[in-house]
């Protein structure tokens, strides 16, 4: 029986495509804490959502020393500052450059230790994404479906001669609204899906992310479960 290795900072794109493969195959959620401040909410949000799955378990990994890389960006809401040499470039706000590259790398050398035939990322081409270093919503139709081939054309060259391991994106052509309706049809519990940027217990509204994942189940008509007070002002 093959085994399945699903990214998941929590959220619910995360939650739903982990959730379109359990049952059928042994699926690992990996959640990667590269120090994001929300890291701690993030991963008792997939702990919920992986003992809420069958056949599906949680591996936690630590990728230390990316922010400081950044530096130290993003997250905070403050531009800073990284110097590489003579050189100083100032980062925007919540953008992690390369970040999900980096990211999809972690969860390829995870498949590659258990033996995983499958890495999948919930990654959508229109949805939010900005805070991962993804283009945005407005450039990203075309552009993170291209990076996702990419990704999977180094891949298939990384294992040349060796059994392969493949990457798929299984939400990729799906609005943030019918990623919502594909939870329901998969009976997905997106009560405990961690979707805010900040690291407190309760989701500040505010943030870009919390913004789109109210549009999504406005656009639906559907309550979102978590009840989430977003700020407009």
């Amino acid at each position: 029986m093959s085994m399945i290795v699903s990214l998941s900072g929590g959220g619910i794109k995360g939650a739903v495509a982990s959730a379109r493969y359990a049952g059928e195959q042994d699926v690992v959620i990996v959640h990667i804490d590269y120090g994001q401040p929300s890291a701690r909410a993030e991963i008792e949000a997939v702990e919920a959502l992986a003992s809420s799955l069958p056949r599906t378990k949680l591996m936690p990994v630590a990728v230390p020393h990316v922010l400081n890389l950044q530096g130290g960006g993003g997250a905070d809401g403050d531009a800073s500052k990284t110097t590489l040499g003579d050189s100083e470039a100032v980062l925007p706000p919540s953008v992690l450059r390369g970040l999900m590259p980096m990211l999809l790398s972690v969860g390829v050398q995870a498949a590659f230790r258990i033996g995983a035939s499958t890495v999948v990322t919930g990654m959508t081409s229109r949805g939010a994404g900005a805070h991962l270093g993804l283009p945005s919503a407005a450039d990203a139709a075309h552009l993170r479906p291209q990076f996702v081939h990419g990704f999977a054309i180094a891949l298939e060259a990384l294992q040349a001669g060796r059994t392969k391991l493949r990457l798929e994106a299984p939400l990729m052509d799906l609005s943030d609204g019918e990623v919502i309706k594909l939870a329901g049809r998969l009976g997905v519990n997106l009560q405990h899906a961690r979707t805010c940027q900040s690291p407190d217990p309760h989701a500040c509204g505010k943030c870009e992310p919390c913004r789109a994942r109210a549009r999504a189940f406005s656009s639906v008509g559907v309550s979102d479960p978590a009840t989430i007070p977003v700020v407009t002002a």
